[in-house]
């Protein structure tokens, strides 16, 4: 028999080093909530399992300093304490003394205590090895049934690395054991720039996604990462989150962290991180382990079947679920056709509690293993160190089996590891299309920048082109790839015979979307109607809803706004139930733009609504996510909710983006637009809106709709009401001179007087026929003006009725924005009459309430303002300062360079 375990001396509540709670340490509520729900009346028991580096010491101790401070009777073991126990009552004859326990093995349940505040011990590491040939837990598992047993006022937390084999189950199912999730210590996206910002740094959005999508969460790994970026420790800075100059690479002005590494380079091949994945992830492991895991290490989810292929090993299966019991880095995933069909459709959370949208993670249905990202580039940076060209293998065996299974998007992120260019080739002209509709377009991009050859396949021509659609930003480059495409047309490449046939008609679908003049685009809408097209289409869903896209494209360019919008949105619908995202958005913004034309702005509201709650991963870094977080900003700005302007500042400008310009210069446009916000009066952001909408406005008539009142109100303010004709004709040749916006521009050119307005009618005629409009905002601006001529010419009446048309497109609309243009002109009416707008009322203070939080220190507080002129432009303040001076017009106009009928003009303006 074994002796009694000497008892153990209290040891102090808190592992050495963080008793204290260090300068570093990042309080994260949703770990936090689970001790509170430890201290229920049921539960006794919370264990932790993870691997090596996840953080579950400095958690452990998080909660045990935060239990000490509110006077709890605390203490601190480690699986190292318990090696003397032998036996489930050997460990508690051990624990007893420590935390001066009754005798609960023979004492009765119902003897009552005295004390009844609850007491806590922390028992961390209690998996680590009893010996030197010895793993798995120090305590043995015939103790977990006897918690039952245990002091009511005790609760035990206990974590480890290697979960138990058995026991846990009944205590699982009585609530007395709280289990923690797989990898909840994974960082979210949040808390991965909340650590950074507790540690003085500031991280863009697009970085820190970098970083927490390479790392998975994984602590060790960001610890690594930010450690000594741009922060002395001993003298912390003061100053907010975000002085200390982290640069695009992640390296700051005062230090750097990992040598030769920037921050979203950091992953399982970063020296340091390698280190100890090899001395404590994968501690433990045999040789032959270790191999099979370094052999079925192709993708982040390795379905069974494929591991046995790549590791031509049968028991692959047994050795990787041992592997993953003993280690939370590698998780079994045991029904993966609804993980796969999940992940298609947004929905899929990787470890991190995130949506992984990734390719490798499309496999077909079957068991499977989830490598976390961290060991997974380890694995595969040394599989490649070892054997190169075995790896190479592996990954063209993987592409063949996900090809097989018609997972293009698996089978060409293996086909990119080949780095076998005919192989990219093939897999592309085979999943290419697909892939593009389904929004996976940051994937078709990297494939096509392998594939600049100099003779490039059609499907790569093609896809080059799709990609720009439908902005097409640089239409001659266009054209050119498309006519380089018709000439490889009669080379197969890599196509078998059936997808062949089908580029064609996708370059003939192209052609018609870049069409623009109509006698040519007739001539494509023929063309999509003739036999070619329409044969493939027949043959591929995705060539059909292609060809009905550019037919609605087409109509809508001819005039037919109805026909082509009941096409638009019928393909959307079908793209949607497809899963073809981009195809989605795509078509759904082509019948916005088709149903505005018509005037029905309930239905544009409708779609943008549709398109903004699209859904989009975290980094929004393809077209998919990209066009749906761009929907989601114009919305907020209409709205006047703030903007994430890190998100629209990497929308505008990311490279991945390049080729869209429908994303990109909208993105622009709304980040200028913003700053207006900050500095109203900002001649640099209006000089850089003017010159892009002089460049680009064209094709973008909807942005330029957009920003045409702020510039109007901009330029009028700088440079004085002539200057303004250059936004307005900037307007009328690109929106048309019967345009609502080219007719709201020229009617607020000239100031309104008491007699009223020589193009009020006009205008009025133009607001009620609501086609003549780009954006709802227009037409609520429209509204707006009119009000406020009817005030100053006294027909309060009419102002009246004319308001409440304004607000109630505005809120059907959701356009609050447009009360705050004009020096605040709508919302100085809306004050002067609350309480008398009825129904409107409420939707007319929170309209005041956006005022006062977009524009705080605007004018037109008082019940008059709507009815005074603006304030005095530079320009006008200039002439004024000559008047005292005696001289005359002539002299001034001299003086300024201006000529003397834009000094009269600014005269008649100040008088």
């Amino acid at each position: 028999m074994d002796p009694a375990p000497t008892p153990l001396p209290p040891e102090p509540w808190g592992p050495p080093g963080v008793a204290s709670e260090p300068e570093w340490y990042l309080h994260r509520s949703r770990l936090d909530d689970l001790i509170v729900r430890l201290q229920g009346t049921d539960a006794r028991v919370l264990q932790l399992w993870d691997a090596a580096g996840s953080g579950k010491t400095t958690l452990l101790a998080g909660w045990a300093r935060r239990l000490a401070a509110e006077g709890a009777d605390v203490r601190w073991m480690t699986g190292t304490d318990l090696v003397t126990a032998r036996d489930p009552d050997a460990v508690w004859r051990l624990l007893a003394p420590t935390l001066a326990l009754q005798a609960f093995r023979g004492a009765p349940s119902d003897v009552p205590r005295t004390d009844t505040a609850l007491r806590y011990v922390f028992i961390d590491d209690v998996d680590l090895p009893t010996g030197p040939d010895e793993s798995g837990p120090s305590i043995p598992d015939g103790w977990w049934p006897m918690i039952s047993l245990a002091p009511p006022d005790l609760r035990i937390i206990v974590a480890g690395r290697r979960r138990p084999g058995t026991g846990t189950a009944p205590l699982l199912a009585a609530g007395v054991l709280l289990d923690c999730p797989g990898e909840i210590l994974a960082f979210t996206l949040e808390e991965t720039l909340d650590l950074a910002a507790q540690r003085h740094l500031r991280l863009s959005t697009e970085h820190a996604v970098a970083l927490w999508r390479n790392t998975g969460g994984w602590a060790t790994a960001l610890t690594f990462a930010l450690a000594g970026q741009g922060q002395d420790r001993e003298h912390p800075d003061p100053s907010p989150a975000g002085d200390s100059g982290i640069t695009a690479t992640g390296i700051t002005d005062t230090g750097v962290g990992l040598p030769g590494f920037s921050l979203t380079d950091i992953d399982g091949a970063t020296p340091a991180v390698t280190d100890y994945v090899a001395a404590e992830v994968l501690d433990g492991l045999d040789d032959d382990q270790r191999d099979i895991l370094m052999r079925s290490a192709v993708s982040f989810l390795v379905p069974l079947e494929l591991a046995v292929r790549v590791t031509a090993r049968s028991d692959a299966g047994e050795v990787l679920e041992r592997v993953s019991r003993s280690n939370g880095m590698l998780v079994r995933v045991p029904d993966v056709s609804h993980a796969s069909a999940a992940v298609r459709s947004g929905a899929v959370t990787s470890g991190t509690g995130s949506v992984d949208s990734s390719a490798e993670t499309r496999v077909a249905a079957g068991e499977a293993y989830r490598f976390h990202p961290i060991l997974l580039s380890y694995l595969q940076a040394a599989a490649r160190g070892h054997d190169a060209d075995a790896t190479t293998d592996r990954h063209v065996l993987a592409c063949h089996w996900f090809s097989e299974r018609s997972d293009g998007a698996a089978a060409l992120h293996q086909a990119l590891h080949t780095r076998d260019t005919a192989l990219v080739g093939e897999t592309l002209d085979r999943f290419g299309l697909a892939l593009v509709l389904t929004g996976d377009t940051d994937l078709v991009g990297r494939a096509l920048r392998r594939l600049d050859t100099p003779v490039p396949s059609t499907a790569a021509l093609a896809l080059r082109v799709l990609l720009d659609a439908p902005a097409f930003a640089a239409r001659r480059r266009a054209h050119q790839l498309l006519a380089a495409a018709g000439d490889t047309a009669g080379w197969s490449g890599f196509s078998p015979q059936r997808r062949h046939a089908l580029w064609p008609a996708v370059i003939e679908i192209l052609h018609a979307l870049l069409a623009v003049e109509p006698a040519d685009v007739v001539k494509r809408l023929h063309a999509l109607q003739g036999h070619r097209v329409g044969e493939a289409a027949r043959l591929d869903l995705a060539i059909d809803l292609l060809t009905g896209m550019a037919e609605g494209r087409c109509l809508d360019r001819l005039g037919l706004p109805g026909p082509a919008e009941d096409i638009l949105r019928d393909v959307a619908e079908s793209a949607r139930m497809a899963g073809y995202s981009w195809l989605f958005l795509v078509a759904s913004d082509l019948a916005a733009t088709a149903v505005a034309h018509a005037g029905r702005w309930l239905q544009v509201a409708m779609l943008e609504s549709q398109m903004a709650e699209s859904p989009a991963p975290p980094s929004a870094a393809d077209q998919v996510g990209s066009r749906a977080v761009l929907y989601t900003m114009i919305r907020r700005y209409e709205r006047c909710q703030p903007l994430d302007v890190d998100v629209v500042e990497r929308l505008s400008s990311h490279p991945h983006l390049a080729y869209d310009a429908g994303v990109t210069v909208p993105a622009q446009v709304l980040l200028l637009l913003n700053g207006f916000d900050t500095d109203p009066h900002s001649r640099r952001t209006m000089d850089a809106l003017m010159l892009l909408m002089r460049e680009v406005g064209a094709d973008h008539p909807r942005s330029l709709s957009l920003c045409c009142v702020p510039l109007l109100e901009v330029s009028g303010a700088l440079d004085g009401r002539p200057e303004t004709q250059a936004v307005v004709r900037l307007v009328e040749s690109v929106l048309g001179e019967e345009s609502l916006e080219a007719l709201l521009l020229r009617f607020l050119s000239v100031p309104p007087t008491r007699a009223g307005h020589p193009a009020e009618e006009r205008l009025r005629e133009a607001a009620l026929d609501e086609r003549t409009a780009r954006r709802g905002s227009t037409m609520v601006s429209a509204w707006i003006a009119l009000s406020h001529v009817a005030e100053l010419s006294g027909r309060h009446v009419e102002s009246d009725a004319r308001l409440l048309r304004a607000l109630r497109l505005a809120s059907q609309f959701g356009t609050e924005r447009a009360f705050l243009a004009v020096g605040g002109q709508g919302a100085a009416l809306i004050r002067s009459r609350l309480g008398r707008l009825g129904d409107l009322d409420e939707f007319a203070r929170h309209t005041l309430r956006c005022a006062a939080r977009v524009r705080p220190n605007a004018r037109g507080h008082g019940a008059d303002a709507g009815r005074s002129s603006p304030k005095l432009t530079q320009r006008e303040r200039e002439v004024l300062r000559e008047l005292p001076v005696h001289q005359s017009v002539a002299d001034i106009a001299r003086k300024r360079n201006v000529s003397p009928n834009t000094v009269k003009t600014h005269l008649r303006n100040i008088y």
